[in-house]
């Protein structure tokens, strides 16, 4: 994927996404699991896709809600 371009439905640039990831069923939980990452960010929102990357215990990991 060219460089600036971000992911279809998550609209998150790949490089902005974790080798592992949390899938949660409600956009209100990823949230409150978002919460207790350090360095936490948005790094893509969509509809009901709202995405989170930051890293536990020094784990990077990125938390995404399936709607």
């Amino acid at each position: 994927m060219p460089e600036g371009r971000r992911l279809p439905v998550l609209r998150a640039q790949p490089d902005q996404i974790a080798e592992r990831a949390l899938v949660v069923g409600d956009p209100k939980r990823a949230e409150m699991c978002a919460a207790l990452l350090t360095n936490a960010e948005e790094v893509g929102n969509y509809r009901e896709y709202r995405t989170y990357s930051g890293s536990y215990r020094g784990t990077p990991v990125t938390i995404c809600p399936t709607g």
